[in-house]
Formats: structure tokens, C-alpha cells, sequence
């Protein structure tokens, strides 16, 4: 049994009943082909899998299912890859005392990208993948080098355009090259989930829940010119979601959240995907996204065009708990309360109290999404694992956060 997910809907969030339009199906087709398809109305497609850890090394794999809990195809996440050889390969370098076998991470280097995320349908067979755009880590340099709330300064400041890729095994227009092969398969470029706002969600201690901007991402199509210059969707973060029955863990990175994906109709101007941005830019980027100024708005009495609406429903059924445990008080692990005795989710506990397991872990909080008639479900499903994505790109708001305070 599923339940709406209480707490989940804030305030501005369309209602769903009168949000979504009817589309024409694209000429090309669809990009899972017939997998989900909406020619004959729309559908509603539930999955896991909207938080990421940024230290899990773990490939995650995430069922999409309809409403009927039949299987329709799978999301492998990829995990991250904190190995030894790729901080090596990074700029990591071993410890001056050779009686240590201990390898530094350098300065400045954020979380370690991932590997594609792979899609496959029920079978097994791959018949689609998600990658990141970067080509190097993000740079945590400028929270290294500041102390204090000057830390929550360097988030905003840190946090560049980003985008991540989806592909499919069939092409998006005749004549299409493939981009890749993988397991024997071509992956052809479908579309560019672009970040004006850097993709992370928690701004900082300015901005500690993100910002209107940085919840808003664009959807670029793939043609025979390459990325297609006018946006094609805009896909909105309208709020979070609470993993718990008994307690809510700070909004700022946890999924899944609420969103919305809209025809894109409104004019946006700002950094585009693929360009770099000048210095200028790049200092007073992140704040126009914050305030909302890369937001493309619809015209003036227009109506918005809905396609996709994300919301969520408590399973009933435990989540797995956090593994993020903090000495730090105020950001202990919500799935343990400070007591004598230690346990195995909280190991690392230092002080004069141990940590000892809840006895109400979190309950396991799925995505339920609706797609309009006639839109491409498959793009709408893996664009909706990109925020997560590109938010594990950055170390957790929470670790920022206890540095910050404490100067670490």
C-alpha cells in the first residue's frame, strides 16, 4: 500500500488536476521507444532513488514502475569512486611518513565524478544512460580557504552552470552518429539537463534551502546542429520532501522533492550550456540564480504549458538510514539518539555520549510522476535523477555547514 507522502506539497505548487496539457508525440518517436509510452494518454510511473549520497560507492539500481507495480525498465546509479588510483589520478599524493600507506586528497578537489548511469529494461539490456558534462571534479578550494559563515559564502560562489546528459540506444533524427558505444550498444544524445544555478541544491547559510533559482534547470533537445539553441523544457525543484514519519532532515540536499516540468514558452537570459562563462559571470552568476533572474517566466497572460508532475508517496515500508554521522550536536545522524551505548550506524561518535540506533527508522519515500499525453515519459524519469546527480557533485550542505561553524 502507498500513501501521499505528508509534508511533502508546499506552497506555489500547481495543482496537478489542471496543470498538465495534452502534447503532440514527437515525430521521432519516443526515447525508450514504446517503453512508458503516452500516445494513448498519460501515464503514471513510480521509482526510488532521489537522494544521493555523495561518498556511496555502491551502484544503486532503481525500478520504475507504473501504478500497477509492473516493471518497465531500471535506473543503475552509479556510485562514486573515492578509490585510492582515481585521487591518485586527481592529484593525490602519499603521505610524506613512509610508515603510513595513507593517500591525501588535494586541496580544493570535490566529490569524485561518477561513471554513467546505466538504463536497462527489464531483461537487462541497456537502452539508455545518464553522464555527468564535466570533464573535472567540482573545485572546493574556495571552502578550504575561508573560515566562519564565509564558508556559506564560497557555496554560492562555487557553484558554476552544470549539466548532465541523457542517451538512448535508438537516435533522435536520421543520420544521428552515435556518441559512444557501451556493452556493445550505440547511445545516441538525447537531451542536456542543464543547471544555469550549478545544480546544488543548498545555497549556503544565505540561502540555506536553495534559492527559487538554483531549483530551476532547463531541458535542452539534441539535433543535427547539436544542442538545440531554444530550451525545450523547464524543470522546477517545488519543494522537499520529509524522509521521515517522526522527524524531517534539513531540506537543503535530501530528496526525493516535489517538481514540475513545464513546455518551456518564457525568455531566459543567461550563461547557456556548453559556453563558458567570463569572470563577471562567474562572480555574479550564482547569485542571479539565487534571486530568481535566470528564472524563464512565461509571457504575459500566457498559461502554463504543464507536461510532467512529480510528486510523492510514503511506501509504508522502512528506508534504509543515514550513514552521515557528525560529532557535531546539531548534525547528528537523525536515525540515532545520543545515549551510552554505540551501535553500527554510528560508529564514529566522539565524545562523552555514544550513539544508539532509533527505534523509528525513516520510511521509504518514493517519486510518483505523472506525464502528460503525448510527452516523452523515459526523458522525463531520467531527467528527474539528474538534481540528484549534480547535487552529489558538491561535498553535503551539511558538512559545509560544520565547517563552517567550527572552522575545520
Amino acid at each position: 500500500m502507498v500513501m501521499p507522502c505528508i509534508g511533502a506539497r508546499v506552497k506555489g505548487v500547481p495543482a496537478k488536476e489542471t496543470f498538465l496539457v495534452d502534447q503532440t508525440p514527437p515525430a521521432s518517436g519516443f526515447l525508450l521507444g514504446n517503453v512508458a509510452s503516452t500516445d494513448k494518454g498519460a501515464v503514471t510511473l513510480r521509482f526510488p532513488c532521489g537522494h544521493v549520497e555523495e561518498d556511496d560507492d555502491a551502484i544503486t539500481v532503481c525500478e520504475v514502475m507504473d501504478i500497477n507495480e509492473k516493471l518497465l525498465f531500471s535506473v543503475h546509479r552509479a556510485g562514486s569512486d573515492e578509490s585510492v588510483e582515481n585521487l591518485m589520478k586527481h592529484g593525490g599524493y602519499q603521505d610524506l611518513n613512509p610508515l603510513m600507506n595513507v593517500v591525501h586528497r588535494p586541496p580544493g578537489l570535490g566529490p569524485m565524478l561518477r561513471e554513467a548511469s546505466i538504463v536497462r529494461d527489464p531483461k537487462g539490456v541497456i537502452i539508455g544512460m545518464l553522464a555527468t558534462d564535466r570533464t573535472e571534479p567540482q573545485s572546493d578550494l574556495l571552502s578550504e580557504l575561508t573560515f566562519g559563515q564565509a564558508k556559506g559564502l564560497s557555496m554560492i560562489l562555487e557553484a558554476q552552470p552544470a549539466s548532465y546528459s541523457g542517451y538512448a540506444a535508438r537516435p533522435r533524427f536520421a543520420g544521428q552518429a552515435a556518441a559512444m558505444t557501451v556493452e556493445g550498444v550505440p547511445m545516441y544524445a538525447w537531451f542536456t539537463f542543464f543547471a544555469p544555478g550549478g545544480g546544488r541544491v543548498d545555497a549556503g547559510w544565505l540561502f540555506p534551502n536553495g534559492g527559487r533559482g538554483f531549483r530551476n534547470s532547463m531541458i535542452y533537445l539534441h539535433g543535427p546542429e547539436g544542442l538545440e539553441p531554444q530550451r525545450a523544457y523547464d524543470y522546477r525543484l517545488e519543494g522537499p520532501t520529509p524522509l521521515s514519519v517522526n522527524d524531517t532532515y534539513d531540506a537543503a540536499s535530501h530528496f526525493p522533492w516535489m517538481f514540475t516540468v513545464r513546455e518551456a514558452r518564457g525568455d531566459y537570459k543567461g550563461p547557456m550550456p556548453g559556453t563558458s562563462p567570463t569572470l563577471i559571470q562567474k562572480i555574479t552568476g550564482p547569485f542571479k540564480a539565487i534571486l530568481g533572474d535566470f528564472v524563464p517566466r512565461a509571457p504575459a497572460g500566457g498559461t502554463e504549458a504543464g507536461v510532467a508532475y512529480g510528486d510523492t508517496i510514503d511506501t509504508g515500508k522502512e528506508g534504509k538510514p543515514s550513514t552521515h554521522w557528525s560529532w557535531i550536536k546539531e548534525n547528528f545522524n537523525r536515525n540515532c539518539k545520543c545515549e551510552k551505548e554505540a551501535c553500527a550506524i554510528c560508529p564514529n561518535h566522539q565524545g562523552d555520549e555514544g550513539g544508539r540506533c532509533s527505534t523509528a527508522p525513516p520510511r521509504l519515500i518514493h517519486h510518483e510522476v505523472t506525464i502528460a499525453q503525448g510527452m516523452d515519459a523515459g526523458l522525463v524519469v531520467m531527467a528527474a535523477f539528474c538534481p540528484g546527480l549534480l547535487n552529489a557533485e558538491y561535498f553535503s550542505a551539511e558538512q559545509i555547514r560544520s565547517e563552517a561553524k567550527y572552522g575545520h
